[in-house]
């Protein structure tokens, strides 16, 4: 069955995975390149795949359980850290991104982790036993000075590793104005992806100026906004 007769209701090839306090605009990048490599339907990502007024319970695990890679976007709030005498959401068994992810592996789906800026792979020892396997998985990196290469990096990583996705990518009709002759990216779509870049670095820069400092002294940092100007 190639990609094109697969029952739409099957799910996406690819599914994003990642908490929207954390990775919001990168995985708005990543979801529009993927979408223009591989085509329509054939990536996940819940805000944009999922039907108003449909069950997002079914939705969610039906697309994980359809999908042949998922990608686990993982920046400064992917623990859901709250306070530090609070519970990291990551912890707790109906938090969605651990469910998403612990459904993938329990069918042996392919996960990539894709680390935002220099975000270090989750250690063992920091995750629920049931993502260890994540700790173990070869990551990829998206960065905000090198959105561009990242992004082409894994799409030419699912090309590379995956036949199915490769002959969606080969089928895939892409716009003359983003695929010059030689391959590279046209200025018009290089400036589309440093667009969506620094709205990403934005977002990094407010999460990590909210995110509480480490030991028990200090008090939560407030945001850039509310500080007071110096007369």
């Amino acid at each position: 069955m190639t990609p094109e007769q697969r029952d739409p209701r099957a799910g996406a090839e690819i599914f994003i995975n990642y908490r929207s306090s954390d990775s919001h605009s990168y995985c708005a990048l990543l979801f529009l390149e993927l979408t223009r490599r591989f085509g329509t339907g054939h990536v996940f990502l819940d805000y944009m795949s999922i039907p108003a007024g449909a069950d997002y319970v079914e939705e969610l695990l039906g697309r994980v359980r359809g999908a042949r890679v998922v990608l686990a976007v993982i920046g400064p709030d992917w623990f859901g850290q709250r306070g530090l005498l609070r519970r990291a959401r990551i912890r707790n068994v109906d938090d969605w991104i651990r469910r998403e992810l612990v459904e993938a592996f329990r069918l042996g789906i392919r996960v990539i982790p894709v680390l935002v800026g220099d975000m270090p792979l989750p250690r063992e020892d920091e995750l629920p036993r049931c993502l260890a396997p994540l700790a173990r998985c070869q990551y990829r990196r998206l960065r905000v000075r090198e959105a561009i290469a990242d992004v082409d990096r894994i799409v030419r990583d699912l090309i590379d590793s995956d036949p199915d996705l490769a002959l969606l990518a080969k089928r895939r009709t892409v716009e003359p104005a983003a695929s010059p002759a030689d391959g590279s990216l046209s200025p018009e779509r290089a400036s589309q992806l440093a667009l969506a870049a620094a709205r990403a670095a934005r977002r990094y820069a407010d999460v990590q100026v909210l995110l509480p400092r480490q030991g028990p002294r200090h008090a939560k940092p407030r945001p850039r906004w509310f500080r007071r100007r110096r007369r």
